[in-house]
């Protein structure tokens, strides 16, 4: 309720311009970071950059030696976890350059500083928790210099709504 009274102009404005409701937005927001009191502490270029080296020799073999210490499936023989693991490093590396690249793309043309960016483990970041592909397509605001913050309330807001209706 009081994230609701608190941000009466910026849910008013989401609705009108994406035909978002308030309670779903403020809802959202909750779940993802109870209104931005939990953003996270790391920093999101290095989650980036550590996710981009999965696809390493040592890795797969860590990931290994892991699933084997949780004991394996018994449908599963070794060589089809190793097969598993192979497939998922590769999709995660893969993935993981993406919004590194994306991410530096964002702030060479925002001008911000890259290494203060701080988020949670998987490499979200903001009120929100948005991706950095997620920043780029969906991060809305109406601030005159046209850089969305989405450790700005207003600015989380409008995005969660622009997102929320791009979705459906």
């Amino acid at each position: 309720k009081a994230f609701l009274k608190q941000n009466v102009a910026a849910l008013k404005k989401a609705e009108k311009l994406f035909g978002v409701d308030r309670e779903v937005i403020a809802a959202l927001l909750w779940v993802e970071t109870r209104h931005g009191s939990v953003t996270g502490n790391f920093n999101v270029s290095s989650v980036y950059a550590s996710l981009s080296v999965a696809d390493t020799t040592r890795s797969r073999r860590y990931l290994v030696k892991e699933a084997i210490q949780d004991r394996l499936p018994a449908s599963l023989t070794l060589k089809e976890v190793k097969k598993q693991i192979r497939s998922r490093t590769k999709k995660k590396t893969k993935w993981a350059i993406g919004e590194l690249r994306t991410l530096e793309k964002i702030f060479l043309t925002k001008r911000q500083d890259l290494h203060k960016l701080q988020g949670s483990f998987a490499g979200a970041f903001g009120i929100p928790q948005f991706v950095p592909s997620s920043y780029q397509r969906l991060a809305f605001t109406t601030r005159p210099d046209g850089r969305p913050d989405l450790n700005q309330a207003d600015d989380a807001i409008l995005s969660v709504a622009n997102f929320l209706k791009k979705k459906g």
